[in-house]
């Protein structure tokens, strides 16, 4: 009986050591962004715009992704972002923005739950003899 009192408390201490550092854990996300590429001849790359308003990017999380067509941004905490993407040219000339992609981040974990407890009705415990 105390044996097994031992192993539905480990299991219940591991349960929650698991949830909190899954809670601790989990405060940021990663966002993957693709597009259609530009033709021009003389095109350098594109920039990632993104910031916490529909139309209002903020200039210090502007993030010159390089002459590619698909990039994962990371690092972005909970709430409503907006992002739009803009081409540029070898001579540092830069296009309007493209549509806007507005994205909700939630990763904080819900509550965890109160009350847990078990019940062990004596008519399904079996005894097994220590040897």
């Amino acid at each position: 009986m105390i044996k097994m009192w031992k192993t539905i408390v480990l299991s219940c201490v591991l349960t929650l050591i698991f949830a909190f550092s899954f809670v601790l854990w989990a405060h940021s996300a990663d966002i993957t962004f693709e597009w259609d590429a530009n033709t021009e001849p003389d095109l350098a790359g594109y920039k990632l715009h993104a910031g916490g308003a529909t139309g209002v990017y903020n200039p210090d999380l502007t993030i010159d992704v390089g002459n590619v067509v698909t990039y994962t941004a990371t690092g972005f905490s909970d709430g409503d972002w907006f992002f739009a993407a803009t081409a540029y040219d070898k001579d540092g000339n830069e296009s309007g923005y493209s549509n806007e992609v507005a994205v909700t981040i939630d990763t904080v974990a819900p509550g965890a739950p109160t009350a847990f407890r078990a019940t062990i009705e004596a008519s399904k415990v079996t005894v097994v003899p220590i040897e």
